[in-house]
């Protein structure tokens, strides 16, 4: 499967934005960071076995 640019851009965005926001909401708030990155953790875990649910099969289970 070809990457298109949308693909790029997001992907882009998630590998340098996600640790940037980790780290400044660290710095604004305490522990805040670390609750965006459990949140979005979670979101994988669940979004990951709905799809396993729903098509029985997922990269990741």
């Amino acid at each position: 499967m070809a990457l298109t640019w949308g693909t790029l851009i997001v992907g882009a965005a998630v590998i340098f934005g996600l640790p940037l926001a980790t780290f400044w909401l660290n710095v604004r708030r305490r522990n805040a960071g670390w609750w965006l990155l459990t949140a979005v953790i979670s979101l994988l875990i669940v979004g990951n076995a709905a799809e396993n649910v729903m098509t029985g099969s997922s990269p990741f289970f």
